[in-house]
């Protein structure tokens, strides 16, 4: 490591869920370097509260800086807990410009990030993304005659910033585990509900009109096959606290659909990201759209049946095989990165809504029968 631990590093998470848990292996590597210097204690993560409680139980004596749920971020983030100058560097995953122009204004000595958005002036170590020009995105989207960041998965950007400051950092898939207290609440409830059942954790939530997430009516499908697919599997859907409406629906119409048929349910309050993360750790298989859930159930080495929509394969192609199911229609349009399909009419939300539900159902039964028996159980 090329930098002074002493003078301290304030590492700068991300605010996305998937991309926070893409980052573990770099927070890993950086505790070591500076536990091994008996510094940790110089080493500060900032992110968002609920997020950085996926690391509680690891990285002692490192400081941990809750962000507002507003996302502000100020010169204070970078001060030193004993006063005086700030700290000596800021590495920064996020790629906005707020992040960087509140650690210039901070006057961070040293300010590492991804050179995007016009913000390279306000680095000290920028760094360039690859870009691809005029080229379709995976030979699909319209051709630009711009360039653009070339799209990866975000553990390998995240590797590329620590090798400024000399630190290597293992190509790795993220590990993340609950706390013995968030994995006993969850058990406890999963107890009375189910017994010793296997359990299909399904992310039931997703933002209303996002092209990312499935309604409760393009769900419902593929959630009846599977469940016809796997009928010694009880079905769990979780959702995020702002989601709680969609999942609510989803149970409602399953329920109606599947009478008499084990449907789990945070009905009456959300899953939080630690208890979503202690679910994914019993559960047999996952099944989410390319969200947030999906890099948790990564995290806790949950087989799963992962359903693309708008986004570039590219951004989350780092992923075991043998664990993941990924299911993709090639369309014209596809992938085209918007937060909004622009279509209307039959082919909205193509992406999505074109899957067959009886195939897909029947290709993550197949995932589930191919685990060790431990996995498949639940345990």
């Amino acid at each position: 490591m090329n930098i002074d631990p002493a003078r301290g590093l304030v590492l700068r998470l991300p605010n996305p869920l998937g991309d926070f848990c893409s980052s573990e292996p770099l927070v890993d590597a950086l505790y070591e370097a500076f536990r091994a210097r008996g510094a940790e204690r110089e080493l500060a993560l900032a992110g968002p509260l609920g997020w950085l409680e996926l690391l509680s139980g690891r990285f002692a004596g490192a400081r941990r800086i809750a962000l507002p749920a507003s996302g502000a971020e100020g010169p204070r983030l970078y001060a030193r807990p004993a006063g005086g100058a700030p700290v000596g560097v800021a590495l920064l995953l996020p790629g906005s410009l707020r992040s960087a122009l509140a650690a210039f204004r901070a006057r961070v000595p040293r300010r590492i990030g991804v050179a995007r958005d016009g913000r390279g002036w306000l680095l000290t170590d920028a760094l360039r993304p690859a870009a691809e020009c005029g080229a379709a995105s995976r030979g699909n989207a319209a051709k630009r005659s711009w360039s653009r960041v070339l799209p990866q998965p975000p553990q390998r950007a995240y590797a590329d910033l620590a090798g400024r400051l000399g630190l290597g950092v293992s190509d790795r898939a993220p590990r993340l585990r609950p706390t013995a207290d968030v994995q006993a609440r969850v058990d406890a409830r999963l107890l009375s509900d189910v017994g010793e059942r296997p359990f299909v954790l399904v992310n039931a939530g997703g933002a209303p009109g996002s092209p990312k997430s499935l309604s409760p009516a393009e769900a419902e499908p593929l959630l009846a096959n599977l469940a016809r697919e796997l009928p010694e599997h009880a079905l769990l859907l979780a959702t995020a606290p702002a989601e709680l409406a969609r999942g609510a629906e989803l149970h409602e119409r399953l329920t109606r659909r599947l009478p008499g048929r084990a449907l789990l349910g945070f009905a009456d309050r959300a899953a939080l990201p630690a208890e979503l993360l202690a679910l994914a750790h019993r559960a047999a298989l996952g099944v989410t759209t390319d969200t947030g859930p999906l890099h948790l159930m990564r995290a806790a080495g949950l087989p799963r049946l992962c359903l693309i929509g708008p986004t570039d394969p590219r951004h989350s192609a780092a992923y075991d095989p043998e664990l993941e199911l990924r299911l993709r229609l090639e369309l014209p349009c596809s992938p085209c990165q918007r937060g909004r399909c622009p279509l209307e009419g039959p082919d909205e939300r193509r992406c999505l809504r074109g899957f067959d539900a009886q195939d897909a159902a029947a290709q993550a039964s197949a995932l589930l029968a191919c685990r060790p028996a431990e996995r498949a159980s639940g345990s």
